[in-house]
């Protein structure tokens, strides 16, 4: 993937695991630091929904509502594939 930032986040060129660690840089978050898990996307009628998992990094104190937190890194991982579809870049593993 390649370094990503906007607004509110940037993904950084450090990884854990293999997995590009993404810092929030502004807002009521600003300085945590998580990586994404496993992501999918169940259908949910006419629409779909996001299921991620995700591990924080650093700033684990910072994270309170848990609620606003994790509508805020659902947005980012929006975002992310976003620019990833733009750039052909969705990579695809397993799955049914």
């Amino acid at each position: 993937m390649t370094k990503m930032s906007n607004k509110y986040f940037e993904v950084t060129d450090r990884l854990i695991d293999n997995v590009s660690i993404i810092r929030i840089t502004d807002g009521e978050f600003e300085g945590v630091e998580f990586t994404f898990g496993s992501v999918a996307v169940e259908p949910d009628g006419d629409s779909a929904r996001l299921k991620f998992e995700y591990n924080i990094v650093t700033g684990e104190h910072l994270i309170d509502p848990l609620d606003r937190f994790k509508n805020l890194i659902c947005d980012i991982l929006t975002d992310i594939m976003y620019d990833q579809l733009d750039k052909e870049e969705v990579i695809y593993k397993g799955g049914k």
